[in-house]
């Protein structure tokens, strides 16, 4: 059960244009704690640009399985774990310089 004055779970968007809007209103400090909050914290509303990415079918179909068990767009999941991707790369190469 999700803490006084927290929703259960954040809604699906059909644009990225609708979830920047969401975003511009809410904090996701709102929502439920969750596995995946980490993630989700780490891509606090920025201004997105779409991109088109081609997928393996069967790493979508497990994405899409995650962000269902984490009650959150599978959209957002897939961009979280594309920032602490990233992240680590770039602490990786840091720690070689």
């Amino acid at each position: 059960m999700a803490p006084k004055g927290r929703t259960q779970e954040i809604p699906a968007f059909a644009s990225v244009d609708e979830e920047f809007e969401f975003w511009e209103t809410h904090e996701p400090e709102e929502f439920e704690d969750g596995p995946a909050d980490d993630l989700i914290l780490a891509i606090r509303p920025r201004r997105k640009v779409a991109v088109t990415l081609r997928l393996d079918e069967g790493l979508l179909a497990e994405i899409r399985k995650i962000a269902r068990e984490e009650n959150v767009p599978y959209q957002t999941l897939t961009r979280a774990l594309i920032v602490q991707g990233v992240s680590r790369l770039q602490r990786a190469r840091a720690s070689r310089s």
